[in-house]
């Protein structure tokens, strides 16, 4: 049969009898993840594993505890830069293929400066800074012979059937997320007494995400020669842009208890990222003599998602040589909601959107995040070189994960050849296991990650 006839017969093959490639609304996954990777910023205090809420006393303060604000003296210049590095070795089938994918990014710029008070102190700072990531990748491939459903309709003698192509073919996949949240902030502290201080900040939170991903389903062993079902190859990408804003309002305390002693107490309110997504999914099926069959499906996505109130508390014990620290962040995930407000209560979205949060009320628990972290300072003459290290754990808010929560190892030093200005270096290295699936390749993979991220900080004091 000529190939003008095939066409004709297969008019758009790319209807696929279990994978609808219509555009789907938003998960429970979808809105959790919007925050779920948030580190913070700061390098001193990443270095001390984000033990820094009872410490907080440079720009950082204005996201970790703004009451730290006030114990700023006179005003400075905080810049911030970073590296990302992640190594996923990704088990698919009976091989391993290693992965790396390094990028770039700016951690903060900030003002500090205070103003001239009769007693006690005022302090104000504004600058921008990046508190999440969504860095990820992962790229494998393998011959399987696990049946994946794949199937495509042809129409025939008036009648639709369906030819698989699902199983004993080579399976390539690619995965890559880039982007994160970066937030404006203004914040202010004020010395209520000698011993304790108090502050507020306002940010503007912007997130956003390039979303990749790539498949691949060859007929490597030319299992699939018989016409019309002379299948060579099948191929979907699949892109998402994301770009949301949200305001976050957030206060803190801070008191000394005695000389040594500190405790430290923020509250960041709950906030509304407004999300808008834009879908593009294009498939392409080849024949064995060339001849290509595509389709193309968009789509775009306006909602919003409240994310929940986050409850800081911490304590330190520090004198001129040592700096001990912990703090603790809680944070209930289940009330983390998709706003149907102005969606229609009749509508296809509303019930998909309703069911959704139920899953975010049922299957998401609270988390208690712990930091632990420390500091010691070596004098040399007029030269201080101070040595860090600390540990964090992030619990994995989804209850019935398998995963194990993350666990982050950090480290840094600073040196500071003057009173007014200082060079910080900071290392942050964490390794999990991850198990995941899809539709396309249900024999699932094993991903081994490494996430290193190294941070370099200057502050100068005006």
């Amino acid at each position: 049969m000529h190939n003008w006839a095939r066409l004709c017969l297969v008019v758009t093959t790319i209807i696929i009898a279990s994978y609808p490639t219509s555009v789907q609304s938003q998960t429970a996954a979808d809105a959790i993840r919007i925050i779920n990777n948030e580190t913070g910023f700061g390098a001193r205090a990443l270095a001390m594993g984000g033990a820094y809420t009872a410490v907080a006393n440079d720009f950082s303060a204005i996201y970790w505890n703004p009451a730290g604000l006030a114990s700023i003296p006179g005003g400075s210049v905080f810049v911030e830069g970073g590296r990302d590095i992640l190594s996923n070795n990704v088990q698919y089938m009976s091989g391993t293929t290693p992965n790396t994918d390094e990028n770039n990014f700016l951690g903060a710029v900030g003002l500090v400066a205070a103003v001239p008070t009769v007693r006690g102190s005022f302090v104000i700072a504004v600058g921008i800074n990046r508190i999440a990531s969504y860095e990820n990748y992962l790229n494998f491939s393998g011959f399987s012979n696990v049946d994946n459903g794949l199937g495509f309709t042809f129409i025939e003698n008036e009648q639709e059937v369906v030819y698989p192509f699902s199983a004993n073919v080579l399976r390539e996949e690619e995965v890559r997320s880039t982007g994160g949240i970066d937030q404006i902030s203004f914040g202010m502290g004020v010395a209520l007494s000698p011993r304790t201080t108090a502050g507020l900040s306002f940010s503007s939170l912007g997130n956003s995400e390039e979303y990749r991903f790539l498949f691949t389903q060859e007929d490597s062993k030319n299992n699939h020669q018989t016409f019309p079902a002379d299948f060579d190859h099948y191929k979907v990408t699949q892109n998402l842009s994301l770009e949301g804003t949200a305001i976050q309002f957030k206060g803190g305390i801070m008191t000394a208890l005695t000389r040594s002693i500190k405790v430290g107490l923020s509250l960041a309110l709950p906030s509304t990222f407004e999300i808008t997504e834009q879908h593009y999914i294009k498939e392409t099926l080849t024949f064995d003599d060339g001849t290509k069959s595509d389709t193309t499906t968009a789509g775009f996505w306006e909602y919003k998602v409240k994310t929940p109130m986050i409850l800081d508390g911490g304590l330190s014990l520090s004198n001129q040589s040592f700096t001990i620290a912990s703090s603790i962040r809680f944070r209930d995930w289940s009330s983390t909601s998709f706003d149907l407000k102005k969606i229609p209560s009749d509508s296809d979205l509303y019930q998909d959107l309703d069911s959704e949060n139920q899953i975010l009320s049922s299957d998401y628990e609270p988390t208690v995040e712990l930091h632990i972290g420390g500091e010691y300072v070596l004098r040399i003459g007029g030269l201080a070189v101070s040595f860090r290290g600390g540990y964090s754990t992030y619990p994995s808010p989804f209850f019935s994960q398998s995963n194990p929560d993350r666990d982050f190892l950090t480290g840094g030093v600073a040196i500071s050849p003057t009173q007014r200005f200082i060079i910080n270096c900071t290392f942050l290295n964490s390794s999990w296991n991850r198990e995941s699936s899809d539709s396309y390749t249900p024999s699932g993979t094993i991903e081994e990650l490494i996430s290193t991220t190294v941070i370099i900080n200057a502050t100068f004091r005006i």
